[in-house]
């Protein structure tokens, strides 16, 4: 027979080991400017620590939260930031060129990669550019696309990526620009 002290020991070790749930909210913003907060399964906000707090007060680019829920991916400025939960320590993964017009992030499933999509008009041949971070092994791998491969984007004040995402465990796929391949996909094995 089991005694009740083992039991509540195992029963708050599984509760410290399940991840809580956490989803970013938009709560203001003004221009291509947007504020965000992380909200637990109950819509309580999260305490964060205040250098996050203050890039999460005008996002333009990359936000994210890990599948899992332990890390927020954030930009800040030309620096992308990951802020780890568990711990509540913050790791620079990456530094974007100065000249980027839009950044755009998203998790593979794996929750140890990050495919960023960026805009630059001036700089890049073909406009656009996807980095792959294996922040896990620490890889960082950059895949420039040409003028007629070039990922869709729109700009205003600011510019966004248009849609790109992770295919199994060897592809990144994304929309051509809608103006040069429309309707087409493309993908970068990496």
């Amino acid at each position: 027979m089991m005694k009740k002290p083992y039991l509540i020991f195992v029963l708050l070790l599984l509760t410290a080991c399940t991840s809580i749930s956490k989803q970013l909210v938009e709560v203001g913003g003004e221009a291509s400017c947007v504020k965000f907060e992380v909200q637990d399964q109950n819509g309580e906000t999260i305490d964060l620590p205040e250098s996050v707090k203050q890039s999460l007060d005008c996002i333009t680019g990359a936000v994210q939260i890990s599948p899992d829920s332990r890390y927020l991916l954030y930009d800040s400025g030309f620096k992308l930031n990951l802020y780890d939960f568990s711990n509540q320590k913050t790791e620079h993964l990456y530094t974007f060129d100065n000249t980027v017009e839009g950044i755009s992030c998203i998790w593979h499933k794996s929750g140890i990669k990050i495919a960023c999509a960026t805009i630059d008009q001036q700089n890049y041949e073909g406009n656009t550019k996807i980095t792959l971070i294996d922040f896990q092994n620490n890889d960082i791998k950059e895949f420039s696309q040409t003028y007629e491969q070039m990922l869709d984007f729109v700009c205003g004040a600011s510019c966004y990526p248009g849609d790109f995402w992770f295919e199994g465990e060897n592809f990144i796929k994304y929309n051509g620009h809608n103006i040069i391949a429309p309707g087409e996909v493309f993908e970068i094995r990496y």
